[in-house]
């Protein structure tokens, strides 16, 4: 399962909205196909995480965690399903963020200079970084990619599982081209890197691709191998690599797969006719859950579509309304309609049950498994156990 908390530092007037999306794994097959959910209770099951709501804190969970990982400001837990903590450290942040790739997870601030990544056991590494963070990402291998960014130009660290620098590479600071986002490939090779062009009267997207070994960069200027500037007029606000090392990209107009050891071309790509409620990246595909329309050849409202990697249909459900959360995980996912909540098997099997929340929920999270399952509100965190 992957996770990731988004943040893009722009130090310009430029204001470009981003959303913030969750990127889950779950393996994807079948067509979903209505089933009776009646008959489904939620029972505490035994322990509940309560928390000043000042903290703001980021629940992760992965399939077979046995547990979960809390992160508020100051510092990070691992949880077991029984309650008991597993893991304890301490920092001290203003606005932690998080991402996570199965069992690793990185945290860190915008505009701080603190880096961390554990596992469910501990503490991984951790860096202190010469200038402000800009934003990070992490594989499930613990390498870990860090923008940085000074008057004059922008660096970008890789660190190895044990915290080594593996890669470190300079771009000089323009006033019309921005570095937004970067993602590493789960083999540990390539790089990507987003750029925000805003010299033109609408703002344009550009990747770029590097090799991370030294071994493989050496013919290549700073490694980068590729690039592709498909992205006319276009703000691209996704970039995720798949487990197969292709390129997952996400616009306001498209959706795209890059693969870049075929020259960094786009080898499928699908038009986007709706605004965008939440997108859900998994090991063997994706989902989308559609909102309003923005041509007449768009989806309805409230659809939610399932696509392997090769971007084939491979389930649609209709919600009741708008999404307002996309979850997945354990060979399911969560859609959410306010307080209304829907568990859908996507190997065919239809709705494994329908919650209601009594409160506003901010994440609702598998934990080993569909059949248990954490409701964060506002400053307490339940677990419930799922019978049928």
């Amino acid at each position: 399962m992957k996770l990731k908390w988004i943040f893009v530092g722009l130090l310009t007037a430029v204001v470009v909205i981003l959303f913030v999306f969750a990127y889950f794994k779950f393996d994807l097959s079948g067509t979903l196909s209505p089933a009776d959910p009646d008959g489904a209770t939620f029972v505490e099951a035994g322990h509940s995480y309560e928390f000043d709501s000042f903290m703001n804190p980021l629940f992760y969970s992965y399939p077979n965690a046995g547990g979960y990982f809390c992160a508020t400001k100051d510092g990070v837990k691992f949880v077991g399903e029984n309650g008991e903590m597993k893991m304890n450290h301490m920092y001290s942040m203003s606005s932690p963020t998080l991402a996570g790739d199965g069992g690793i997870i990185a945290i860190a601030e915008q505009r701080g200079n603190m880096i961390y990544v554990y596992n469910s056991s501990g503490l991984l590494y951790e860096q202190r970084m010469k200038n402000p963070i800009l934003g990070f990402s992490v594989n499930k291998s613990g390498l870990c990619s860090v923008m940085t960014q000074t008057e004059n130009d922008y660096t970008i660290s890789v660190y190895n599982q044990n915290g080594s620098l593996k890669h470190e590479k300079f771009v000089a600071a323009k006033q019309t081209v921005f570095l937004a986002a970067t993602a590493v490939s789960d083999d540990g090779r390539v790089l990507a890197e987003l750029y925000y062009d805003v010299s033109g009267i609408d703002i344009s997207s550009k990747i770029t691709f590097s090799y991370i070994n030294k071994g493989e960069s050496i013919d290549y200027p700073d490694g980068v191998f590729g690039a592709n500037d498909e992205f006319s007029g276009q703000i691209v606000y996704v970039i995720e690599f798949t487990p197969d090392n292709r390129l997952i990209t996400l616009s306001e107009k498209e959706l795209s797969c890059i693969d870049p050891e075929s020259n960094c071309q786009k080898i499928a790509a699908m038009a986007i006719n709706n605004k965008i409620s939440a997108f859900c990246l998994t090991d063997s595909g994706f989902a989308i859950a559609y909102g309003e329309a923005v041509s007449s050849d768009a989806e309805a409202v409230g659809i939610v579509k399932a696509f392997r990697l090769d971007m084939s249909e491979a389930a649609t459900f209709q919600s009741d309304g708008k999404v307002t959360y996309l979850y997945g995980s354990n060979g399911a996912f969560v859609i959410g309609n306010g307080r209304d909540y829907t568990a859908i098997n996507n190997n065919g099997g239809g709705v494994l049950w329908k919650y209601n929340a009594q409160k506003d929920l901010k994440q609702l999270i598998f934990i080993n498994g569909t059949k248990k399952i954490l409701c964060v509100g506002e400053n307490k965190a339940d677990l419930l156990n799922v019978s049928k």
